[in-house]
């Protein structure tokens, strides 16, 4: 990704309600980060000014990031479930007076295990921070009450 290109057909840096291709956005910052993403100008051809636009297009987003968020918790539960079983045997085999080899083998592939279910539920709630945190985005962009009619360069 290419840094931050500035909008010049859009005089009102503080206006709210943009959209780039199709995808809506509050604030004009995030619409020329997309844009960057995209490896596209923030021109007229890509980067609008449409509250409007973005309230409709947000109110539809809004919900299907929820639905999204509850599946990725329901994979967090999971994953949860998965680490706190592996703790629970390592720590059974930990609560043993006498550790044989094989308890030795099997610490190690549970601490392996446990690493790799660590990640798994790291990953998860950064994911769910991310998308709730567009969601709400979504949710401030669906109630836009902004004005068509502002003058572009």
């Amino acid at each position: 990704m290419k840094g931050h290109v500035y909008c010049k057909h859009i005089a009102n840096k503080n206006l709210q309600g943009f959209i780039v291709g199709g995808v809506p956005f509050k604030r004009l910052f995030e619409a020329e980060e997309y844009c960057a993403r995209l490896d596209l100008p923030p021109s007229k051809d890509f980067l609008a000014y449409s509250p409007a636009e973005a309230k409709h297009l947000s109110l539809i987003c809004e919900k299907e990031l929820k639905y999204v968020v509850d599946l990725l918790e329901d994979e967090q539960k999971k994953a949860k479930k998965k680490l706190d079983a592996l703790r629970n045997e390592r720590n059974r085999i930990l609560g043993k007076n006498k550790i044989n080899i094989l308890d030795e083998c099997s610490l190690t592939v549970l601490n392996d295990d446990m690493e790799k279910a660590i990640g798994e539920v790291s990953g998860l709630t950064t994911a769910i921070m991310l998308i709730r945190k567009r969601g709400y985005e979504h949710w401030e962009v669906s109630r836009l009450e902004g004005k068509e009619n502002v003058e572009t360069t």
